[in-house]
Parts: structure tokens; sequence; C-alpha cells
């Protein structure tokens, strides 16, 4: 049973038996003994939101034990019932005539089952993931606004929501559960949507929620530490962010060369799998800045490509969002050559793709929240008021250099730690922020459950 504090996307018209729904996914054995005109008309995690007809995932996590409420889901109409197996629940049985099915590691085939149900979306638009400790919400937002800038139909789905840029929709968690990913990929694709850009956690990863979702595109920003109340090690850490690298049907990798892990991913990627790589300084990256110039007003740069370059100015502050900016070029050049290989070939070629590419740069804006400046320097008054999401050590490390590369004066930092979570980082931002700034004031944030 999970919280329902965000908005579901809207229940299809998607239908079918659970014997084509399960098929695959159960032995023979167990398929045979269904009834195979059951129609199901929905799927749910939460035993909160089942109506007549939905299939109930009962599945345990961290906290809770969702075959607890196969019960509730029954009663409020379940049409039959997928429980992990274990314990009690084994082969197939009838619960107040409802089948209760007991499926082997069904929290890994929840995002397969799902897929099916909800006629492979993925397979039906270009599907971009990126990972990363740092960057995933502004580089999916940079993105979805040049992809509409080059006349491309995209949207995101991801911590500021899902949905177009200008149309967001709220989610529970960066990388949603691996039902709503399916059903949010189904209405966005049956809109028209083409390409959706997910960001992709490393719990998300782990806990298989993308595992039957078909990524056209992956991409890396970086790894520093982070969710290690979670991971245990960075090595773990590492390994759970590798897996999207490692997908099925992946066609291309954008990799970050400044970045250590980066370049040792590159060696584990599969062979057929193109390799498009950025970087703020590395000439052999495909993907590069040079002549980098940073002031008030943003970013100044002389922007290499593989379909050309020129100069080019953002109004965004901080290397590391030169880094995401870079990033969000690859991609969207590899993206778009492969289409107009593929399709229409006058649409994204040479000069005319760089030129449309610096256009839709230029009017970037920046994220809520992501290095915003909520409160510029005037007449009245010469502070300058800045916001960032910045909560791991490296993260805020970043952001304070970013600010003095981009402003004079005095440096106030302001900021906190969630509670309930990785408790080690905390002294290192403490570190950091000492280092970097030179006032700094402690806040008790998100407190949780301390």
């Amino acid at each position: 049973m999970n919280s329902a504090m965000h908005k579901e996307p809207e229940r299809s018209a998607a239908r079918m038996t659970l014997s084509e729904l399960v098929a695959g996914f159960v032995p023979v054995s167990i398929a045979n003994k269904l009834d195979s005109e059951l129609l199901v008309t929905g799927i749910q995690l939460d035993s909160r939101l089942v109506v007549s007809g939905d299939v109930f995932v009962a599945v345990f996590g961290r906290n809770l034990d969702a075959r607890d409420f196969i019960s509730i889901a029954i009663n409020a109409g379940a049409a039959a019932v997928l429980a992990e197996s274990g314990g009690e629940w084994v082969g197939v049985r009838d619960v107040g005539g409802v089948p209760v099915i007991a499926v082997d590691s069904l929290q890994s085939k929840i995002s397969a089952i799902a897929g099916r149900f909800y006629a492979e979306p993925s397979a039906q638009a270009g599907v971009i993931g990126i990972t990363g400790t740092n960057g995933k919400t502004s580089c999916a937002a940079f993105m979805a606004q040049v992809f509409s800038g080059l006349g491309l139909d995209s949207a995101t789905i991801g911590t500021l929501g899902y949905g177009r840029p200008d149309a967001l929709s709220a989610t529970a968690l960066t990388t949603p559960d691996a039902v709503f990913t399916q059903r949010a990929l189904f209405e966005l694709v049956s809109a028209g949507v083409d390409p959706v850009i997910m960001e992709v956690s490393s719990v998300g990863l782990d806990q298989r929620r993308v595992s039957g979702v078909q990524f056209d595109t992956a991409v890396f920003t970086n790894l520093t530490r982070d969710h290690l109340d979670y991971h245990g090690t960075m090595e773990a850490y590492g390994a759970s962010k590798k897996k999207l690298f490692t997908m099925p049907r992946l066609k291309r990798a954008v990799i970050n060369l400044d970045d250590a892990y980066g370049i040792s991913l590159i060696n584990d990627i599969a062979s057929q799998v193109e390799i498009v790589t950025y970087s703020q300084s590395r000439a052999a990256a495909s993907v590069r800045a040079e002549r980098v110039a940073m002031d008030s007003q943003g970013i100044a740069m002389h922007l290499v490509t593989p379909i050309g370059s020129g100069d080019v100015r953002v109004g965004l502050l901080g290397g590391f969002n030169l880094s995401n900016l870079l990033a969000v070029v690859a991609t969207v050049v590899s993206y778009c050559t492969a289409e107009a290989d593929s399709q229409d070939a006058s649409a994204f070629q040479g000069k005319l793709i760089f030129s449309q590419l610096a256009a839709a740069l230029t009017r970037l804006k920046p994220v809520p929240g992501r290095m915003q400046i909520v409160a510029a320097a005037s007449d009245i008054s010469d502070v300058s008021v800045v916001v960032d999401y910045a909560h791991t050590p490296d993260g805020l490390r970043s952001a304070l250099l970013g600010l003095r590369e981009h402003f004079d004066g005095e440096l106030t930092c302001v900021f906190g730690a969630g509670g309930n979570r990785d408790a080690g980082k905390r002294p290192l931002m403490g570190e950091v922020a000492e280092h970097y700034a030179d006032r700094v004031i402690l806040t008790d944030d998100n407190p949780r459950a301390e």
C-alpha cells in the first residue's frame, strides 16, 4: 500500500484478459487454472486505489507487506490479485471468488507486466533515461525545453512531475513506481509525445521500477556520495546506476568524461551501443565547451558539437549547469541525428541543426529551485538571493563554487539536511559550507521522523 498524495495518470481504456496479462510470468500449470475470459481493466499497487476490474499487485517493501491488504483490495472490487510468493502464498487460490496468484520475484516483474497491459508504450516513442547523483532534474527540464525549441513534442517524468514542460502533474518520487511509470508513458505516448525524458534514480533502478521500459538513450551525469543509507557503499551505489546502461535494446549512451565513474562505465557498455561523450575540457569528447566565461547574467562559451560549433550564451549559473548543458546538447544532437537518418533527413542536419540548437539554448530558463535567482541585486539592494536544491556534499560544493564564479562580494550559505536519510553526509556538508562560504546559517531542514 503506497502513498496516494500524487496525481495518478488518467485511467486508460486499456484492457486484456488475466491469462494474457500473466502469460510467461507464471508457470503454465498455474496459467491453465485461470478463467480465460476474466477481463482486467486496470493495475494497482495501492489497495486504496483499487476499483472494480483492477488487478491488485501485492509485494513487500522496506516498511509494508502489501499482501496484508489483499482483503481490502478484494472488497474494493479487484478482479484478481498478483502476490509475491512465499509463506502461505503459493500457486493460485480462490479468496472470496477472486483468484490470488502467487508470483515468484514479482517485484522484478511488475514493470514488464504493466508494460504489457499498457501496450508497451516505451516501444512506441523514444525514451531517454537520465541517471547520476546530481543534475537529473535540470538535464531533463533543459532537454524538454530544447526539444520544444526544435519543434519536437517532448515530456518529462521525474522530480518536478510528469507531462509536457508547461503542464506538469505531480509525482511522489523521482522515479515513480513501476505501474505509475508505465501508465504515465501510455498517457503521454497516446497524446503524441515523442520523446519522453525520464529521471532514473539509483533506488528506482535497484527496485526494478523501470526494468520493463525500453530506453532509447541513457545519460550519465556524475557519481558522488548520496543514498548510502540505502545502498550501503559507493560500489553498490554505482552498480545500481550502471543497470541503466545494460538495458536491452539501448541504442545510445551519453557519458560525462569529467567524471571518473563515467569513464570507467564506458568499458561496461555493450559494443552495439553508440557512445556519445561530453566534457568541459577534454578535447576527445563528442561535445565540449571552449573559452568559457561566467558573469552575473550567465555563461558564455564556444560550443563544439559533431554537427557544428559556435558561440553561445545561456542564462544559467554554475559550472555544474555548464556540465548539465553539455549533457543536454550531446543527447539532443545524437537523438535528432538518429531520427533524421531514419525519418526526415532535412530536419536535423549540418548548420541548420546547430543554428536551431544555439537558438534553443539561448532561450533556456532555469529550473525552479535549481540555481534560481529569486531576488537580483538592484539599486535598492545589493543582495542577490539564489535558491538551489543542493542536498549532497558535492552538490553544495558545486553550488557555492558556481556562485563564486558569477558574483563578487560576501557569500552566505543557508542550508540543512533531511531527516531519516544518510546522516554521514551531514558533517561533510558542514565542512563544505564552512570552507566555501563566508557565513553559514544552519536550518532544521525537513526533519521527517527525527
